[in-house]
């Protein structure tokens, strides 16, 4: 059998089970929506730890040699001087190029012996050369020439043969015999390149800058051979890496098997911070034990997250990248932890409060119904409310991504697109060629106008959005011609004609190989002497030229010049070759032209704003819109202006949000130096998360009223019955018999009332008969128990006994109705006194009233009994002037009063029982009242013993031998 204690606190574990089972419930939902969440917050984090670890590894590959390091500083130095340069006054701008030095290039980077040269071209074509604090001015004339070489290489690609071969002679005469013209060109501004100054090796810098159209300025720095130390630039890598990644990203470099050994003798672990050592350590073990993964995957083990990022040839070695565990330390995985611990705990804290807990906590009906219709209502809907702001959340998110990946793919084929420029340069070509008999007139070997016929072709480009730079013809048995003689930039075309010629001879061989040697086209003696050369070094196998530009457009880039489209024609009629002509279009300003009309047509103001700009010397020039469109002003601008900036120094895509806007911008791979850039306007996405979150908690508050009202109606249904009754309770308690539920329900709360309604009738019908008990009896059951109260016992108190006066004569002289009323009247006006003054009626008997004084000592009940007798004189008297005004009989009463012991009991047999007062002091009191018909002024008669009492408070008078005492005056007692 189960002990009681047990099924005791079974019952109190079972009414706390359904409100527990209903927390836990909750809990576990809500944990569980916490877990959808952070699944999401861990992708979000795989995918901007791999973005960050990519962007990294991507500065890392760029910064591993001298070269690139210095050419990223250069860069940074040629940035601060052009925007700072319009604002530089004449005297302190030698100080703002050395100050720019300074600032872009570390101490590691400036050795000794490095030297500085700056140069100002004015309008007037002169080469000034600044002097001043830091700069040099060794060989400074030679210098200065040498600025001027490059600066017109820029724009004419050396000019003629003679300015070329000066050119050549002045950069042997400075860095030495093995100095090559064509790295010193346009195209190596920003590079940096290997030359020998006064014997030794150094590494040699330039760039330059427009000012004005016909005024740049530039500079030169020569970096020693001390630069080249082996340490140094991977040294410099690693502190660059680990200062960009902020202690959070190791890089660790594992060398190829054969090189192991040259890459152990770098001193990398030295770099590493020693709280990243261990996990520096752990990574390259797992590098060394994992060669075969492949670059860009993403390695997750219990300690780190790793990646192989790229192979270095440089510094022939796998470059790795290490972190720990990244931890999505967020809102929502705190929450879970704690639902799980609150699920962990209730369970042991809901046994020891239900077991062990001797004091059970009272619960109000109405708070434990409370709580679970909120547990039950609220529970569904907080859960809700809570899904839909992180489903809402998740979805701004991805449709943000998706208009990141819109806009990528967008930008990506505006610059594919430029590819389109190649195929329509072509069609452009073929249109001409079948165009009329141009194409006869213009390879006929006669005496034909040249120039006339070319510039028709150059308007029939121009007229189809191209603009021609040169056009070639080379005839069999006929010399090279073209036109025009001088390019759009000053440069001669001749020397693009005496390098093709050689070449267009060898594809006639492959064309015609049983032409005779006069049916050649005929070659000048430049020409002929390049031929040879050409021959000695094998690059005559460079026909392929012609036959890959044959009927297709290709850039290509000749004698130090600007990049241009080629594209050839083999002309000929009745199987014989008649002519080989080869088109030249400026490759630059058609592939812009291309790219700006494809950013044009995806520009939409406000909503998807495109932007493009060159990339100059040091920063951007802004091309679409153009540099003075209010487009590039204010703070919009500025931002596009810096993605921009920051998507050409890293040569990779580049993004960030700010405000409702997401700015994305990548360096063109297709369109040459340029980078384009997108604005997208992400208001409509905002206004919509915001509507929609707007939308989710209105109608969680409309549900929340609906649930708030619902469960109010359901609680008064339940609790308002037990209310009332608790209500009437409290009422009945305070002795109010009045009240009434009278509730109509048709269940067990109606029951209930219905029960409560029967209850009190019964008691009020009780209370009625109550009258008919006598006082002393429920004085005592009011004071103690049932069996205590109907116990006989012996106790010291006054007895007060009155009567009327001849009653017998006054019922025989009236009728029963009258008298009736009369002992009515007499028994409402003498009972009160005897209540007020803390007395009890035993008894009524007929005409005469029993009262009895206890609970104090004698002395204070026998005064109490006294002044209650004289009030019942005071009350009767008035009661019968009173009947005499009303033409009623009049009567007249005496008091007997005696004090001593007495005896409480209740007396009867079976069926009948009656608490009575008997006693010696009963009986006197009813003598005393007998002597009252005697009594000459208040008729109030004293035993003995009463009056012995209290003589020395009272003046009264013996009546009948001593017998009694009547009370001569009332006047101290009614005061």
């Amino acid at each position: 059998m189960i002990p009681h204690f047990v099924v005791l606190r079974l019952k109190r574990f079972a009414l706390l089970l359904l409100p527990f089972s209903l927390v836990m419930g909750v809990l576990f939902s809500f944990e569980k929506t916490l877990n959808w969440r952070k699944a999401w917050d861990d992708a979000n984090l795989h995918r901007k730890w791999e973005e960050s670890v990519k962007r990294l590894a991507q500065d890392l590959s760029a910064r591993l040699t001298a070269e690139s390091q210095i050419e990223a500083m250069g860069w940074h130095m040629t940035g601060l001087i052009r925007d700072a340069w319009p604002t530089a006054s004449a005297t302190s701008q030698p100080e703002l190029i050395l100050n720019s030095f300074l600032k872009s290039f570390p101490d590691s980077h400036r050795p000794a012996n490095s030297l500085v040269y700056a140069f100002c071209r004015k309008e007037s074509g002169e080469i000034h050369n600044f002097q001043g604090r830091g700069l040099c001015n060794k060989k400074s004339r030679f210098m200065s020439d040498i600025f001027g070489v490059l600066l017109n290489s820029s724009s004419s690609g050396f000019g003629s043969t003679a300015e070329r071969k000066k050119a050549q002679r002045l950069l042997r005469g400075v860095f030495g015999e093995d100095a090559m013209l064509d790295l010193f060109t346009s195209a190596r501004t920003g590079f940096s390149t290997p030359v020998m100054f006064e014997n030794q090796r150094h590494l040699f810098y330039w760039n330059y800058f427009d000012t004005r159209p016909d005024e740049s300025v530039g500079f030169f720095i020569l970096f020693p051979e001390s630069l080249f130390e082996a340490d140094l630039p991977i040294k410099f890598a690693l502190a660059n890496f680990l200062q960009h990644s902020r202690g959070k990203f190791v890089p660790c470099l594992v060398p190829f098997p054969q090189n192991r050994g040259a890459i152990d003798s770098l001193p990398e672990i030295a770099m590493i911070p020693e709280g990243m050592r261990s996990l520096w350590e752990a990574g390259r073990k797992y590098a060394e034990q994992n060669p075969d993964i492949p670059p860009g995957k993403i390695v997750k083990q219990p300690d780190f997250w790793g990646m192989k990022a790229f192979f270095s040839y440089d510094t022939p070695a796998q470059a790795w990248v290490f972190s720990r565990v990244p931890a999505a330390e967020n809102l929502f995985s705190y929450l879970g932890s704690i639902c799980r611990w609150l699920m962990l705990l209730t369970m042991p804290a809901l046994i020891f409060l239900t077991f062990f807990l001797q004091l059970f906590p009272r619960i109000s009906l109405r708070f434990a119904f409370g709580f679970l219709f909120m547990i039950i209502g609220s529970g569904p809907l907080v859960l809700l409310l809570f899904s839909g702001i992180n489903y809402l959340d998740i979805q701004s998110n991805l449709r943000v991504q998706q208009e990141s990946k819109n806009a990528l793919e967008k930008l990506i084929d505006a610059d594919n697109e430029t590819t389109q420029v190649q195929k329509e340069f072509s069609q452009v070509a073929k249109r001409l060629a079948m165009s009329g008999d141009w194409l006869q007139k213009y390879c006929h070997s006669g005496n034909i106008d040249f120039p006339a016929l070319s510039a028709a072709a150059f308007d029939y480009y121009k007229r189809n959005g191209f603009e021609l730079a040169a056009l070639y013809c080379f005839s069999p048995g006929q010399p090279a011609r073209y036109y025009p003689h001088n390019g759009v930039n000053g440069s001669q075309n001749k020397d693009k004609c005496d390098l093709l010629a050689p070449l267009t001879k060898v594809t006639h061989s492959f064309y015609a190989p049983e032409a005779l040697p006069e049916d050649y086209p005929l070659l000048d003696e430049f020409q002929k002497n390049w031929e040879s050369a050409a021959e000695s070094t094998g690059m005559l196998g460079s026909r392929n030229f012609f036959l890959n530009t044959l009927e297709n457009a290709e850039i290509l880039r000749l004698t130090g010049g600007q990049a241009s489209f080629f594209l050839s024609q083999a002309v000929s009629a009745g199987g014989k070759v008649l002519a080989y002509l080869v088109y030249e279009a400026s490759a630059e300003k058609a592939l812009c032209n291309k790219l700006l009309s494809s950013l044009d047509a995806l520009h939409v103001p406000g909503v998807a704003e495109l932007a493009a700009a060159e990339i100059c010397p040091g920063g951007i020039k802004p091309i679409f819109p153009e540099d003075n469109s209010k487009n590039w002003s204010g703070s919009n601008g500025n931002l596009m202006k810096r993605v921009l900036k920051l998507a050409a120094q890293l040569k990779s895509d580049f993004s960030m949000q700010k405000d409702d806007f997401l700015y994305i911008a990548i360096p063109c791979s297709k369109a040459g130096n340029f980078v384009v850039g997108m604005r997208v306007s992400l208001t409509e996405i905002s206004i919509q998360a915001r509507r929609s979150m707007v939308l989710l908690f209105l109608f969680a508050a409309v549900m929340a009223a609906f649930l708030f009202a619902i469960g109010k109606l359901t609680l008064n249904h339940l609790i308002e019955p037990l209310a009332l009754v608790e209500k009437g309770l409290q009422r009945i308690a305070a002795g109010d018999l009045a009240c009434n539920i009278d509730i109509k329900r048709n269940d067990e709360l109606g029951d209930m009332t219905i029960a409560f309604d029967e209850m009190v009738k019964d008691l009020r019908e009780r209370k009625n008969l109550g009258k008919f008990v006598s006082g002393i009896l429920d004085q005592n059951l009011q004071e103690s128990e049932v069996e205590h109260a109907i116990k006989p016992r012996q106790q010291h108190g006054v007895i007060l006994v009155t009567d009327i006066r001849s009653f017998t004569t006054l019922s025989e002289s009236f009728p029963a109705r009258e008298i009736v009323e009369m002992l009515n009247q007499n028994i409402a006006a003498l009972s009160g006194p005897i209540e007020k003054f803390n007395g009890r009626i035993d008894k009524f008997i007929g005409d005469a009233i029993v009262g009895i004084f206890t609970g104090s000592e004698n002395a204070e009940n026998l005064f109490n009994a006294v002044s209650a007798a004289s009030e019942m004189m005071l009350a009767h008297a008035r009661l019968q002037e009173s009947r005499r005004s009303a033409g009623q009989f009049s009567y007249e009463i005496g008091i007997g009063i005696d004090c001593g012991q007495i005896m409480l009991g209740t007396m009867g047999s079976r069926g009948r029982l009656d608490f009575s007062v008997v006693g010696l002091s009963r009986q006197v009191a009813e003598q005393m009242e007998a002597l009252s018909k005697y009594g000459k002024y208040t008729r109030i008669i004293l035993s003995p013993a009463a009056f012995s009492l209290i003589k020395h408070q009272v003046t009264a008078v013996s009546v009948g031998d001593d017998e009694g005492f009547e009370l001569v005056s009332q006047e101290v007692f009614l005061s």
